[in-house]
């Protein structure tokens, strides 16, 4: 079970959130499907985080949305943003549901509802990935349904992040908050640094300070290359629409300690599956 510290961060993320945050969320969710597709459909959002992506998915036209989380902060930011940004899709619009997608019986609830099952970088903190997976799967409709990931690469420093995040996770609490801070707050001055800007937002709505905390906090940590995640999919009676980030897989090589900290291309390769 993963562990229930993404919802901190997210609580604190959704207090700064604006227009223009959400209209960076729309235009992530349209890289994926084009906004015809969002039409009138029902949208499952697995590990929901701050909500602002079922938000995102509400405003570009979908019938329903339902998010799900495990972690209780989680449950609150998304409500948060729910009550701040949703009054206007009716309360029938907007299902927000806490629990894991591990769960036999809620997976069994929600077995064939979604015309769009999104779970971006979630399945791989759940610590059973590919189980993970094949529920996300069970969710999408059978007939014309679509399946979004996002999943760890398998980079040359995964391996000792592996490591790095499970030592954190044992860490007393006493000592977390102080590792996590000193971490993202390097980080930051290395992107201004090599960047040259004061701009700290990326891609996806989320700033660079909260994506080091984030990636921090990510354990149980699997990942896998493109094309496992291709194959394992497929066998679900999927097939590949477009991988629109795509990052080099680097199994079996040793990382040093500037590509450790550097984390290169440990990011999330992202996938849009089709059924019919």
């Amino acid at each position: 079970m993963a562990e229930k510290w993404f919802g901190e961060n997210w609580s604190d993320y959704v207090k700064n959130i604006d227009d223009s945050t959400i209209e960076e969320a729309k235009k992530s969710l349209l890289r994926y499907l084009p906004s015809e597709d969002w039409q009138n459909k029902v949208f499952v959002d697995i590990g929901c985080g701050s909500g602002i992506f079922s938000l995102a998915a509400l405003k570009l036209g979908a019938s329903l949305v339902i998010s799900i989380d495990l972690d209780d902060k989680s449950i609150n930011a998304t409500n948060f943003v729910r009550s701040k940004y949703g009054k206007d899709y009716g309360d029938d619009s907007w299902e927000v549901r806490q629990g894991s997608i591990l769960d036999e019986a809620l997976v069994n609830e929600i077995q064939g509802v979604g015309d769009i099952v999104y779970a971006w970088g979630s399945l791989h903190h759940t610590g059973n990935m590919k189980l993970a997976i094949k529920n996300a799967c069970r969710i999408v409709k059978p007939n014309d349904g679509f399946l979004i990931l996002a999943i760890y690469n398998h980079a040359i420093s995964s391996e000792r992040w592996l490591g790095i995040k499970k030592t954190f996770a044992g860490l007393p609490n006493l000592l977390k908050t102080p590792v996590e801070l000193a971490y993202a707050s390097a980080v930051t001055l290395g992107y201004v640094a090599y960047r040259r800007t004061l701009n700290l937002k990326k891609d996806r709505g989320m700033d660079v300070f909260h994506d080091a905390i984030d990636w921090m906090r990510g354990y149980p940590y699997e990942y896998a290359c493109v094309d496992e995640i291709e194959e394992f999919v497929e066998k679900e009676k999927f097939e590949i629409i477009s991988t629109p980030t795509e990052l080099p897989c680097e199994r079996g090589k040793e990382a040093n300690l500037l590509q450790v900290f550097r984390a290169k291309n440990v990011g999330c390769n992202e996938f849009v599956f089709g059924r019919d």
